[in-house]
């Protein structure tokens, strides 16, 4: 430094120089520093900038995926919906259509009745049946003893 060669020259011109020269330094490295300071910040500055506009690029895009995919949901749930209730008016018209149990209930007691009524009568005509038939066999044994008995009396008479 150029005060090492003052050295058996000092007196306060020289030690006013000396400070007045260590504070100019002491400035300039100051404002060097200051300046290396505020340009690192605003480096710093421009790539946070660049980050955040970056991390809204990428939010404002994941909004839209979410917005499309809920879109898209909504409208598969109104379709299912819709099935659903063309299924629930199909149902509702086949129950509009079917016998209910009271209905199904008195017309069988209805059909057993008949189907009683009917059994008896078939039963009475084959009682009947049975009687003509056992009628006929008692007509025809009596007709075949009587002509047994007359042709006897004829041989015999």
């Amino acid at each position: 430094m150029w005060w090492r060669d003052q050295r058996n020259r000092w007196n306060v011109e020289t030690l006013k120089e000396f400070v007045l020269r260590l504070a100019e330094e002491h400035d300039n490295r100051h404002e060097r520093a200051e300046a290396h300071l505020e340009a690192l910040h605003n480096s710093q500055r421009n790539e946070v900038n660049i980050a955040i506009l970056g991390v809204e690029r990428l939010l404002h895009q994941t909004v839209e995926a979410i917005q499309i995919a809920v879109a898209k949901a909504e409208t598969a749930n109104e379709k299912r919906f819709e099935s659903v209730n063309e299924f629930r008016n199909t149902l509702g018209d086949q129950q509009a259509h079917f016998v209910t149990r009271v209905e199904i209930d008195s017309k069988l007691e209805g059909y057993q009745k008949r189907l009683q009524d009917l059994t008896d009568r078939m039963n009475l005509i084959t009682g009947k049946g049975v009687g003509l038939n056992a009628g006929w066999t008692y007509l025809i044994a009596a007709i075949g003893a009587a002509s047994a008995l007359l042709a006897i009396w004829m041989k015999t008479h």
